[in-house]
């Protein structure tokens, strides 16, 4: 190749130097809208097994019409009906007898316990709706004396953090494998549990450093 022509496409690329600059400085067509709002709707969901129904809280809809706590635009009549009754199963409170709910009437679901970290699907994934993430308040400082329990609350719990359960590196001989799920609560003294008593649980507030870990619920 001749000086000439090494000149020239030398001076190709400076020229177009500042073109693709400019292509690379373009926003994308895509934008993220930033976090979602807070729902400003609630809605009780009873399904066909409630009397008072779970509270979900919807978002304004967006451009396409989707919100955080709405069912997908389009679904046929029998999708929407599973939407609703898989809401209310997500919301059911779970208890140790599986009595009726004094307070609201509504069915519970039997089997909670010996030990446990929350009592329901919704007490984990509330927010900004069933289904999400933890609540503004966190609902596990009231299970853990709920019905008369006697548990106490660990440090890493707080009534404004999030809900949380505990994962230990090494085994507490309790059974479980160390890096599973750790149940934080105990059956023991519930009013539902009459005699109950809850298995041994890590007591998590004398742990060392480094062998515990928290991860939101």
């Amino acid at each position: 190749m001749g000086p000439e022509k090494v000149i020239a496409l030398l001076a190709a690329g400076v020229l177009a130097g500042p073109v693709l600059a400019q292509d690379f400085g373009k926003r994308p067509g895509a934008v993220d809208p930033g976090p979602r709002p807070v729902g400003n709707q609630s809605i009780p969901v009873k399904g066909a097994i409630f009397n008072v129904g779970v509270t979900d809280t919807i978002q304004p809809k967006d451009a396409d019409g989707n919100g955080a706590g709405r069912q997908l635009p389009k679904l046929t009549p029998d999708q929407t009906a599973f939407w609703f009754a898989s809401l209310v199963v997500f919301g059911q409170q779970v208890t140790v007898d599986g009595a009726v709910d004094p307070s609201t009437n509504n069915p519970t679901l039997k089997g909670l316990g010996p030990a446990f970290n929350a009592d329901s699907c919704g007490v984990c994934h509330a927010f900004p709706a069933i289904g999400g993430t933890s609540p503004p308040v966190n609902p596990q400082i009231a299970l853990a004396r709920g019905r008369g329990a006697q548990n106490s609350i660990p440090p890493f719990i707080s009534l404004k953090g999030p809900v949380r359960e505990a994962r230990f590196v090494n085994a507490t001989g309790d059974g479980l494998p160390r890096g599973a799920v750790h149940p934080l609560f105990t059956i023991q003294g519930r009013s539902d549990a009459p005699g109950g008593r809850g298995r041994r649980v890590p007591h998590c507030a004398s742990v060392g450093a480094g062998s515990e870990s928290l991860f939101p619920a």
